[in-house]
């Protein structure tokens, strides 16, 4: 038994050993919601729905902040970081203060808010 067991470890690790070495985890789970309030809930609302407040003190109709069911919702992963990276209007651009995966991060966390059919209209980035 003890030999089985010992063969079943050893061709376990043989197999992992063929594929490679594991790829390196992503950001930690809770990284993207943390840069998501570091950078944009003050304008977009700690629940990306926007902040009224700001919409109103920034001149802009309160859908422009709502990231969740506003103008964004429409938008794919790809749009969303090209939008996070560049700027939008009013909105300073992230590029140089988010990496490329930081970026993408983000778009993706708030695909991941929209309501069900929202998100299904959503392609991810490529």
């Amino acid at each position: 038994m003890k030999i089985l067991i010992l063969a079943a470890t050893l061709i376990g690790a043989a197999q992992g050993w063929a594929a490679g070495p594991a790829p390196a985890p992503a950001a930690a789970p809770d990284a993207v919601p943390k840069a998501y309030k570091a950078n944009c809930a003050l304008c977009h609302g700690v629940n990306a729905a926007g902040n009224k407040a700001m919409a109103k003190a920034f001149k802009l109709e309160p859908a422009a902040m709502d990231l969740v069911n506003g103008d964004a919702a429409g938008k794919t992963e790809a749009e969303l970081t090209q939008i996070i990276a560049g700027g939008k209007g009013k909105m300073p651009a992230y590029k140089k203060k988010l990496d490329q995966d930081q970026l993408q991060g983000l778009a993706r966390f708030l695909v991941s808010l929209r309501p069900p059919k929202a998100a299904s209209k959503a392609a991810p980035a490529k």
